[in-house]
Protein backbone atom coordinates (compact mmCIF):
# COMPACT_ATOMS: atom_id res chain seq x y z
CA UNK A 1 0.00 0.00 0.00
CA UNK A 2 2.66 2.59 0.58
CA UNK A 3 3.78 2.18 -2.59
CA UNK A 4 0.70 2.83 -3.99
CA UNK A 5 0.46 6.27 -2.19
CA UNK A 6 4.21 7.29 -2.28
CA UNK A 7 5.41 10.29 -4.20
CA UNK A 8 8.26 9.16 -4.96
CA UNK A 9 7.15 5.84 -6.01
CA UNK A 10 4.68 7.99 -8.30
CA UNK A 11 7.11 9.91 -9.87
CA UNK A 12 9.21 7.02 -10.70
CA UNK A 13 5.88 5.42 -12.75
CA UNK A 14 5.87 9.03 -14.50
CA UNK A 15 9.53 8.65 -15.29
CA UNK A 16 9.37 5.27 -16.49
CA UNK A 17 6.26 5.96 -18.33
CA UNK A 18 8.09 8.73 -20.21
CA UNK A 19 10.88 6.71 -20.72
CA UNK A 20 8.62 3.74 -22.26
CA UNK A 21 6.81 5.87 -24.26
CA UNK A 22 9.98 7.75 -26.19
CA UNK A 23 11.21 4.09 -26.48
CA UNK A 24 7.53 2.54 -28.35
CA UNK A 25 6.16 5.41 -29.37
CA UNK A 26 2.15 5.15 -28.73
CA UNK A 27 1.82 1.32 -29.70
CA UNK A 28 0.06 -0.04 -26.67
CA UNK A 29 1.31 -3.16 -27.21
CA UNK A 30 5.26 -1.97 -28.05
CA UNK A 31 4.45 -0.54 -24.77
CA UNK A 32 3.42 -3.29 -23.04
CA UNK A 33 5.85 -5.32 -24.20
CA UNK A 34 9.05 -3.14 -23.77
CA UNK A 35 7.35 -2.31 -20.14
CA UNK A 36 7.66 -6.58 -19.20
CA UNK A 37 10.89 -6.38 -19.85
CA UNK A 38 12.59 -3.42 -18.26
CA UNK A 39 10.59 -3.89 -15.39
CA UNK A 40 10.28 -7.48 -14.58
CA UNK A 41 13.07 -8.48 -17.02
CA UNK A 42 10.84 -10.83 -19.51
CA UNK A 43 7.61 -10.89 -21.36
CA UNK A 44 4.32 -10.30 -21.08
CA UNK A 45 2.27 -13.79 -20.87
CA UNK A 46 -0.88 -13.84 -23.23
CA UNK A 47 -3.13 -12.84 -20.75
CA UNK A 48 -0.98 -9.97 -19.27
CA UNK A 49 -0.58 -8.47 -22.33
CA UNK A 50 -4.40 -8.81 -23.65
CA UNK A 51 -5.52 -7.04 -20.02
CA UNK A 52 -2.55 -4.60 -19.86
CA UNK A 53 -3.75 -3.28 -23.91
CA UNK A 54 -7.17 -3.59 -22.94
CA UNK A 55 -6.71 -1.17 -19.91
CA UNK A 56 -4.30 1.24 -22.28
CA UNK A 57 -6.85 0.95 -25.10
CA UNK A 58 -10.11 1.91 -22.76
CA UNK A 59 -8.42 4.34 -20.90
CA UNK A 60 -6.97 6.32 -23.37
CA UNK A 61 -10.31 6.32 -25.38
CA UNK A 62 -12.58 7.51 -22.40
CA UNK A 63 -9.76 10.33 -22.02
CA UNK A 64 -9.74 11.62 -25.94
CA UNK A 65 -13.33 11.94 -25.40
CA UNK A 66 -12.96 15.14 -23.38
CA UNK A 67 -13.62 13.87 -20.11
CA UNK A 68 -9.91 13.91 -18.88
CA UNK A 69 -8.86 15.66 -15.40
CA UNK A 70 -6.35 18.11 -15.51
CA UNK A 71 -3.31 16.76 -14.48
CA UNK A 72 -4.40 13.36 -13.78
CA UNK A 73 -1.87 10.11 -14.59
CA UNK A 74 -1.74 8.81 -18.18
CA UNK A 75 -3.23 5.60 -18.43
CA UNK A 76 0.67 4.38 -18.87
CA UNK A 77 1.87 6.17 -15.81
CA UNK A 78 -0.76 4.46 -14.00
CA UNK A 79 0.31 0.71 -15.15
CA UNK A 80 4.07 1.46 -14.75
CA UNK A 81 3.40 2.94 -11.36
CA UNK A 82 1.44 -0.74 -10.56
CA UNK A 83 3.88 -2.67 -11.91
CA UNK A 84 6.76 -1.23 -10.34
CA UNK A 85 4.82 -1.97 -7.25
CA UNK A 86 4.35 -6.05 -7.99
CA UNK A 87 5.72 -8.72 -5.97
CA UNK A 88 6.98 -9.98 -8.56
CA UNK A 89 9.99 -7.25 -8.73
CA UNK A 90 10.58 -7.23 -5.18
CA UNK A 91 11.39 -10.85 -4.90
CA UNK A 92 12.95 -11.54 -8.25
CA UNK A 93 16.46 -13.68 -8.23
Amino acid sequence: MFLLNNEFAIRCGIALADRIESLAGPDHERQVDLLFREVLNRRPTETEKLKTRQFLDEETAKRSGGSAIPNAPTPLQLVCHVMMSLNELSSME
